[in-house]
């Protein structure tokens, strides 16, 4: 299992809206983070990071409405391997998320 997170740190009241602006159907998990997630079986995963630094960016002032700040946002990379933890980001991506101001957390194990 392979994924990337758009992870927020918000009030429950706000997730009803922030599925609407990122058209999705998330629930609240269990630390009270609002997520948006890509994982490998989707057809996009591999423009991940830039499907959701675009999604973000056309999000930026409605978020700011909700009271969302940048540093209530996070974007991760979960990554689950069976004999060897190898992966690489391209310069565009890594460009694109230092741009973007948000940390990049990677949390990898043995499955």
């Amino acid at each position: 299992m392979t994924l990337y997170i758009l992870r927020i740190d918000t009030d429950i009241k706000n997730f009803s809206r922030l599925n609407t602006l990122f058209e999705i159907s998330s629930k609240q998990n269990l630390k009270g983070f609002w997520e948006y997630k890509i994982s490998d079986e989707d057809s996009f995963f591999q423009n991940a990071v830039e499907h959701i630094l675009t999604k973000l960016e056309h999000n930026l002032n409605a978020l700011k409405t909700l009271g969302v700040r940048k540093r209530d946002l996070s974007l991760w990379y979960l990554y689950e391997y069976d004999s060897q933890c190898n992966f690489e980001f391209s310069s565009k991506e890594l460009k694109r998320i230092s741009l973007s101001g948000l940390p990049l957390c990677i949390s990898c194990w043995q499955g």
